[in-house]
């Protein structure tokens, strides 16, 4: 059984952040990111066998995002094309920086709990399935307590016309446009 989640975030959002932000506020232990378009103006793109993201700067649209979310926190893929039809991919770091809108659709597991661990064989945290435990199963059903949270606090930060928000501010002083 899975739940839909979908999102809506707007300028100035941390796109990674929000998606683990979500996950978290809904009281979920594992989810998947199954799509996602939209703008960026500053993208954190982790280029296949390179330590560290590069940073790309401009008109950016997201032609599709996904991957898994634990409660400490993403992997994420992304492949994004900047004003010219150049197209980039890799994984999404953070400080992927909302330019006008971003429509994700983040999918509930409550059958599932996930984290990262250290795996030995591949050097990295990598993602750790298990069954959840029964307490945790479905905690934001619909008419929850949970999911009227989480609904009213992005009801309250589209509302918002603060220049920032809970999902993050742009990182090394970065403005989007």
């Amino acid at each position: 059984m899975m739940d839909a989640l979908p999102l809506r975030l707007n300028a100035g959002d941390d796109l990674r952040g929000a998606v683990e932000h979500a996950l978290r506020h809904a009281g979920a232990a594992a989810g998947y990111l199954v799509q996602g378009i939209g703008s960026l103006s500053v993208a954190q793109i982790r280029y296949a066998g390179l330590a560290q993201p590069t940073e790309l700067l401009g008109d950016l649209e997201i032609l599709t995002v996904a991957g898994s979310v634990a409660p400490d926190g993403a992997h994420l893929h992304m492949m994004l094309s900047d004003a010219r039809g150049r197209v980039f991919g890799g994984h999404v770091g953070r400080g992927c920086i909302v330019r006008t809108t971003a429509e994700l659709l983040l999918v509930l597991l409550p059958a599932h709990s996930f984290a990262r661990e250290h795996d030995p064989l591949t050097g990295f945290a990598e993602l750790a399935i298990r069954k959840a435990p029964e307490a945790w199963r479905r905690p934001w059903r619909s008419g929850s307590s949970r999911v009227r949270r989480l609904l009213w606090s992005i009801s309250y930060i589209r509302a918002s016309s603060a220049p920032s928000s809970p999902f993050g501010k742009p990182s090394r002083a970065i403005q989007p446009r």
